[in-house]
């Protein structure tokens, strides 16, 4: 079977988070995509990998550890055990609330060759902490203060972005 779309998401002690995120990618309305998610951990978690081993899943699931702190080292590790042509990299803790959001990325990317990746908004869970609200003020101050006339920005963060391998492959890492 050939992957249609690849997923990747690093992951720190936050398995409550990945399993909803998880159950809702599959979820999904994907019209047939094959899809593949590979999970990244920083450091061996064991609650994590006996999670993974035993969750039922309408798509393939790999899990790696790094065996550093490094979101980013996490996001290129989870990037390599894929091999769709597109690669979504989401953080651990979003969840897709629109069921067809994998299929609106690879129907974007078809419909364009010269399409490198697409970058998107996200919303806070009602809980967020401290942290994480700061975190989302400063990422959407920074991608709105940069965009062009037609609302495009050449800056992309590693959460809810795609991109096309063929531009991965070309050395670009995070």
């Amino acid at each position: 079977m050939s992957i249609d779309f690849s997923i990747c998401i690093p992951t720190h002690f936050r398995l409550k988070s990945l399993l909803r995120l998880l159950d809702s990618i599959k979820k999904q309305q994907t019209n047939g995509l094959n899809i593949e998610v590979a999970v990244a951990s920083n450091l061996p978690d064991q609650a994590t990998e006996k999670a993974l081993e035993n969750y039922q899943s309408n798509f393939k699931l790999s899990y790696t550890v790094t065996g550093e702190a490094n979101i980013n080292k996490a996001r290129n590790a989870a990037y390599f055990n894929t091999s769709g042509p597109i690669v979504l990299f989401l953080d651990d803790d979003m969840e897709l609330t629109d069921p067809h959001l994998l299929y609106k990325h690879w129907q974007q990317h078809q419909s364009d060759k010269h399409l490198a990746g697409i970058g998107g908004k996200w919303a806070l869970a009602p809980n967020s902490n401290y942290p994480s609200i700061a975190y989302h003020i400063l990422v959407s101050a920074w991608l709105y203060r940069y965009k062009d006339d037609e609302g495009h920005t050449p800056y992309l963060i590693g959460g809810h972005c795609s991109y096309k391998r063929a531009i991965m492959e070309e050395g670009f890492q995070f």
